[in-house]
């Protein structure tokens, strides 16, 4: 029974009544009598914004299976009568209680059927210790709610697969986590806890450990023991400075016996800059990300041989992508010898030369390089789709193979200087330039007959773009920060076109101008005149011609 975006007063009548369904009951700030739903197996209560007391008489509906309680900003708590609901299954209580404490009236674990148990952006202050009566458990969330503590009686949720106290003040796991064998996945995204206890070596189910954007500094030795586990995420998004998070990782590096983890297939250790070096890794592992501002000694990874998916970022001066170069180095020769890649992330200084044998990436497909030494591009794989330059300071020469890669449909370019004209690349569909100085202020986009879309982001040299009456599929097209930008030419025969731009719009205007467009973004509007404000203002606007 679904009494959606109702107003709801009285009691329901219902002797036979199995679901019922009262989300968007707006103006509903007590749920109804429940006495004579004696049959009710799932009961929804979402976005009952008023909603500050649940009825008493929830506690007879004995056979309830199902409650999903969510985004009830005024509910403060759930009632003592609720312990009496010895069928329920799975309980959900989240986006409650915004602004007061949320309090559980009754000991949960009398809750004995229960098997999913997520308590999430709630005031929560207390996990309550009988939890750990919930023998039928198999998930427990309580992300984002100001529980500071597991109590130990956790490890007796002896059937518990996925915990997850993300976001949440939680600064330490219990020794009593060993027991939970059948624990398949952890999270701890954005939590406070400082180290793993070497307990977690006896999880000899978990498959993913997720601990991004964490306070975490130590991996015990013991993580070697987890058989089973192909997800490790270490990382930090570097962008928690304003709340008190550190600007990158704790994390100091990976133990030795990281390589016995044989089933892992995913290591995530982005914005690590604290990591110098890496250990020997499981070769099992298909995708790894390292970025570290202290990684000085790049790992040999050539027993990595099922690796797809590599991210690559460190801060050497002796290092050489391939062979040839101003720093020759041999330790970098094993980058051939990963045939799977499909996906390549390298980012170094001190590169000046790159080189990769086509026959020895066969499957890749996406490529970036962020080297701001790099000069010359001799030779990339013909497999590639995506290749994206950014950062090369030193003035890049583009290569005669670009032409040759027929499947090569996007080209970015940020940050960049160019020494000689960008290559006419007839198969790519998006061109982006953002950031870069062009040899000449009339960029030629004739050979570019494929694009669909290209964006040009604060290039202050550009003068006018050519080429573009060439383009039989271009539909998009991007310009910010560009001042000194006059003319795109020629655009009057395409019908429709959608820009996204900023600042003056003259361009637009004239015989060169597109027959329809629409446009949206952000420039500067001078009020009319005799306003009370003169100054111009940065405003948001559409067009539509």
């Amino acid at each position: 029974m679904g009494l959606s975006a109702c107003k709801l007063t009285g009691n329901l009548i219902g002797e036979n009544l199995k679901v019922l369904d009262l989300s968007q009951c707006t103006e509903l700030r007590r749920t109804p009598n429940f006495s004579k739903l004696q049959v009710l197996e799932r009961l929804s209560l979402d976005s009952c914004g008023k909603l500050q007391e649940i009825d008493r008489s929830i506690g007879k509906l004995r056979l309830l299976k199902y409650l999903n309680i969510r985004d009830c900003q005024t509910l403060g708590g759930l009632p003592e009568e609720m312990g009496n609901l010895e069928n329920l299954e799975e309980l959900m209580v989240v986006h409650c209680g915004k602004d007061q404490r949320f309090s559980i009236q009754f000991p949960i674990g009398t809750l004995g059927s229960l098997s999913i148990l997520k308590i999430e952006s709630v005031n929560l202050f207390m996990l309550p210790p009988s939890t750990g009566a919930l023998r039928k458990l198999k998930q427990l969330s309580i992300a984002s709610t100001k529980v500071r503590e597991l109590p130990e009686t956790l490890g007796y949720l002896s059937l518990l697969t996925e915990l997850d106290v993300s976001s949440s003040p939680v600064n330490k796991l219990p020794m009593s986590i060993g027991l939970l064998k059948d624990l398949r996945v952890m999270k701890m995204n954005s939590s406070w806890i400082r180290e793993l206890p070497s307990s977690i070596g006896y999880l000899e189910k978990l498959e993913e450990l997720h601990a991004a954007d964490s306070f975490l500094e130590h991996i015990p030795e013991d993580i070697g023991r987890l058989s089973r586990l192909r997800i490790l995420d270490l990382s930090h998004s570097n962008n928690y400075n304003s709340w008190g998070w550190p600007s990158s990782s704790r994390i100091c590096g990976l133990p030795s016996t990281i390589y016995k983890a044989t089933a892992l297939q995913q290591l995530f250790l982005s914005n690590c800059d604290k990591i110098e070096e890496l250990p020997n890794l499981p070769s099992s592992l298909t995708s790894l990300h390292v970025s570290s501002r202290s990684l000085w000694k790049l790992p040999n990874l050539s027993n990595l041989e099922c690796l797809n998916n590599l991210k690559l970022t460190g801060n050497m001066d002796e290092l050489v992508l391939n062979l040839p170069g101003r720093h020759p180095s041999s330790n970098a020769n094993w980058i051939k010898n990963l045939p799977l890649l499909e996906s390549f992330t390298f980012a170094f200084r001190s590169i000046t030369h790159v080189q990769m044998d086509t026959s020895a990436f066969p499957r890749l497909k996406e490529l970036r390089l962020y080297c701001p030494d790099l000069q010359i591009i001799s030779q990339l794989p013909l497999s590639l789709s995506m290749l994206h330059l950014l950062g090369i300071r030193a003035g890049i020469r583009f290569p005669e193979c670009l032409r040759e890669m027929e499947g090569l449909k996007k080209l970015d370019l940020s940050h960049c200087r160019f020494v000689n004209e960008l290559p006419q690349l007839g198969n790519v569909q998006h061109l982006r330039i953002n950031w870069c100085t062009l040899p000449q202020s009339i960029l030629d986009l004739s050979g570019f007959r494929m694009l669909q879309k290209f964006e040009i982001i604060d290039c202050k040299n550009l003068v006018a773009v050519r080429g573009v009456e060439n383009m039989k599929f271009l539909n998009s097209i991007t310009v910010f920060n560009c001042p000194s930008l006059r003319e795109i030419y020629d655009l009057s025969k395409f019908s429709t076109l959608h820009f996204r731009l900023d600042g003056s719009l003259g361009w637009l205007e004239g015989p060169s101008c597109p027959k329809s467009y629409s446009a949206v973004g952000r420039g500067c509007y001078q009020l009319p005149e005799g306003m009370p404000e003169t100054d111009p203002i940065e405003v948001e606007w559409k067009l539509y011609r």
